[in-house]
């Protein structure tokens, strides 16, 4: 098992930044929706409401008028996409991430979408890059992104295939944001699975310093510090992570290690 391997945030943010501003809370009636255009987005709101709350084939019905009466709406194709992909229609989740990129080829939402589905469904990192590096080389003066997450999205996918290019990603991310407890964890689990110990030690003591804490991050410092040879070190680590999470799988694993090393 490897120490850390991050989930994607892609999905959250799609999802998340769909209904900001779209949602009217005023207890007065909405007018109808007098034209195809409107009834599209009123279903495209109610289909994404939908998603949110894991309502998948309630949300694929309304996606799906959005996108029968405004098939130009690249947010609709990439909405709808999502529901596929939670549905398991792999098909016909690429169809629709095709298509939103067709529609909107400069949008980082979009890139990052069907970059994500690439590397997590089709195992296909280099066309997954080529996407997240568009998206990374939009400038934000033309249309704003999360230049983190992008990073950690083509730092994760990289990282099945090849660590030095997911340490620049992930470095790159941290320049954007030096206090993300999500990129130092990365930064430090590509550092101990290249064999360079000490920066995986310093950047796994950089996350420790923030409010950060998890199993995960615990039993990677317990096989950096194996690395190391510091077997105190490793003996604090395991301790904290018994008491800590003492269910978790990771505390299995090291239950597992500690005994296969007391009967060696």
């Amino acid at each position: 098992m490897k120490a850390t391997d991050l989930v994607f945030k892609a999905a959250a943010l799609l999802v998340s930044g769909f209904l900001s501003g779209c949602i009217t809370t005023s207890t007065n009636p909405a007018p109808a929706p007098s034209s195809d255009e409107e009834i599209a987005a009123l279903n495209m709101q109610l289909g994404v409401s939908y998603l949110r709350q894991g309502d998948f084939d309630v949300a694929r019905g309304k996606l799906e008028k959005a996108v029968e009466l405004d098939p130009g709406s690249a947010v609709a194709h990439r909405a709808l996409a999502l529901v596929y992909e939670r549905l398991g229609d792999f098909p016909g989740a690429e169809r629709h991430y095709l298509q939103a990129y067709k529609l909107a080829p400069r949008d980082p939402d979009v890139l990052n979408g069907l970059a994500v589905f690439l590397c997590l469904r089709n195992n296909d990192v280099d066309e997954a890059l080529k996407y997240l590096d568009q998206a990374i080389a939009v400038p934000v003066s033309q249309q704003v992104s999360d230049k983190t997450m992008l990073n950690v999205n083509a730092g994760v996918c990289a990282k099945r295939e090849d660590l030095r290019r997911a340490e620049g990603y992930f470095r790159a991310a941290l320049a954007h944001d030096p206090r993300s407890s999500e990129v130092l964890l990365q930064l430090a689990d590509v550092s101990f699975q290249s064999n360079k110990g000490l920066p995986a030690r310093a950047f796994l003591e950089r996350y420790f310093a923030l409010p950060a804490n998890s199993a995960m991050a615990l039993w990677l410092g317990v096989q950096i510090e194996q690395q190391m040879g510091d077997t105190m070190q490793v003996r604090k680590y395991g301790e904290r992570l018994k008491q800590e999470f003492p269910t978790s799988a990771e505390t299995s694993l090291l239950l597992e290690m500690e005994s296969d090393a007391g009967s060696s």
